[in-house]
């Protein structure tokens, strides 16, 4: 299976968002197509320099764009999303976002721990995630039934897989443009009863905050 990536950051000052970078080196080989990172700037962010050598290893195409506070990743996530666009059956794309880079002390430390999860779930074993892509058109980890971006469920945290064939043959277009559109993206297109699942369902991410 063709595995893309698309990943969403946020690199501000202080923040994790290098530590997001330390995973996606961590997991590279789970991606064989395409890797596209979309870097949003504004007068809190990194340098482009700095971004760009710290991306450097992950060979992947990579974009700098002003940051929408109003919309957040929402605003660039279909025009990019585009750029891989196909039908081919045995093509899926890994959409995941730098989480928590606006966060600071314990809240933070228990959404890295959330985010652990998630790419450890997501990325970990990709033998079982191809499996599982040949069964579901899109699986992620964490979900919830709770009206969402636009949606009546969703992946919790926005890290997910979607399956081209299954995607790009829908209106894929369709998003609501909030800041948690991307979030609430799979739910407007895959029923509830379609999607995968790589935990129980409505467990975490709460159980972190306690």
């Amino acid at each position: 299976m063709k595995r893309n990536l698309l990943f969403h950051l946020y690199p501000k000052k202080g923040s994790i968002w290098s530590w997001h970078v330390d995973r996606l080196l961590e997991y590279r080989s789970a991606w064989n197509g395409r890797r596209i990172v979309t870097v949003v700037m504004d007068k809190e962010t990194e340098s482009k320099a700095v971004v760009t050598q710290a991306l450097e290893r992950l060979d992947a195409e990579v974009s700098f764009e002003r940051n929408d506070r109003e919309l957040g990743e929402t605003r660039l996530f279909i025009e990019t999303l585009g750029r891989l666009e196909s039908r081919d059956p045995d093509e899926a794309t890994f959409y995941a976002h730098a989480k928590g880079v606006t966060r600071t002390g314990k809240q933070l430390d228990a959404i890295r721990d959330w985010c652990r999860a998630m790419y450890i779930l997501n990325l970990e074993s990709i033998p079982s995630i191809e499996r599982l892509l040949q069964k579901y058109p899109a699986i992620g980890c964490f979900r919830h039934m709770i009206k969402h971006g636009g949606s009546s469920w969703c992946y919790a945290g926005t890290f997910f897989w979607l399956k081209h064939r299954d995607l790009f043959m829908r209106n894929w277009r369709r998003i609501e443009k909030s800041l948690y559109g991307v979030e609430g993206y799979p739910g407007m297109h895959f029923r509830w009863g379609e999607m995968g699942r790589l935990t129980q369902d409505n467990v975490g991410p709460q159980w972190l905050y306690n």
